[in-house]
């Protein structure tokens, strides 16, 4: 009786209608960028239901996306790790980065930045690590919108570029190159332009699985380091990414009437904890995912983000 009472949970499950995907806005069609992004939380929609994709970003919003890639002024915050692991003192030792902006206090901004503006800390962060550094006398133009080169630019160098695309060019086209090679500008039509919701969506996606570049100092001279594996995706989010079927929703399975698992779900044999914002997985029982995991200390195996990857779909 168990098992058929199992059978019958499991094809209702799988008839039902499920979303599309975990996070479906009313202005965005078919944009696995957008999907995925907002999905693993570094952009948010609008509590409307909407994204916005062809809206501008200004560059005081652009900053708070980085802040919130790097969990800025919380206990998990990843500032210092950052610098540690992608700098190793190169930056400051040939004065690329000068120390005072590597170890800048608060206060010390811009004049168009007051203190207790909405943006403040997050325009702290980008300075204290020299990804974004103003506009020249003490103006950081919080309101004016961000381009694409200029996201470009912060990317890169929040995944060790910026020296590289330096011998490259510099500002605006060292970037471009370096960013044409490693993938960034796949699917942005012109690189000049203020940059759209989606284009900064884009740029972020593209850079999920691109390797890391660490700079180092060997014998007085700085050189690269670049550790496969250790992507936007694993090192600054913490987070890997996989495909499988679950096949255990924590309440039942596709075999076993009762599961002793509870807020879990079984991907490919792997248990994974679902949270709050994640208990939608439970819906795609017996589907095909891509589902994207934590792998920090504090919440190693937790489900970050899941979406069906059309495998099995008629």
């Amino acid at each position: 009786m168990k098992k058929i009472l199992s059978l019958i949970l499991t094809i209702s499950m799988l008839l039902s209608a499920v979303p599309a995907f975990a996070d479906s806005f009313s202005d965005v069609e078919d944009s696995e960028a957008i999907d995925v992004v907002t999905g693993l939380g570094i952009m948010n929609g609008n509590s409307d239901g909407t994204f916005l994709p062809d809206d501008n970003l200004t560059r005081a919003d652009f900053a708070q996306i980085i802040a919130n890639i790097y969990h800025y002024g919380s206990t998990d915050d990843g500032v210092t790790e950052w610098k540690q692991s992608f700098f190793d003192g190169a930056l400051e030792e040939n004065d690329l980065i000068p120390e005072d902006v590597m170890n800048m206090q608060s206060g010390n901004l811009f004049d168009d930045v007051s203190s207790g503006s909405e943006n403040y800390k997050a325009i702290e962060l980008v300075y204290s690590m020299g990804i974004m550094v103003g506009v020249g006398n003490r103006s950081f133009e919080p309101d004016a919108n961000v381009t694409v080169e200029q996201a470009l630019k912060v990317i890169l160098t929040m995944m060790g570029y910026g020296y590289q695309a330096a011998l490259k060019g510099g500002y605006p086209n060292g970037y471009r190159t370096i960013s044409s090679e490693k993938g960034l500008t796949g699917g942005i039509d012109d690189l000049s332009k203020y940059a759209t919701r989606r284009d900064i969506a884009q740029i972020l996606y593209n850079a999920l699985d691109v390797d890391l570049m660490q700079l180092v100092t060997e014998n007085g001279r700085i050189s690269y380091k670049q550790i496969k594996g250790d992507t936007f995706l694993t090192k600054l989010l913490e987070i890997e990414s996989k495909n499988g079927r679950i096949t255990n929703n924590g309440n039942t399975s596709l075999t076993e009437a009762e599961s002793p698992y509870g807020d879990f779900i079984i991907v490919n044999d792997q248990k994974y904890m679902l949270n709050d914002n994640t208990q939608y997985a439970a819906e795609y029982i017996g589907r095909s995912v891509e589902y994207y995991y934590s792998i920090g200390d504090d919440n190693d195996g937790e489900l970050v983000y899941v979406r069906p990857d059309g495998r099995d779909e008629a």
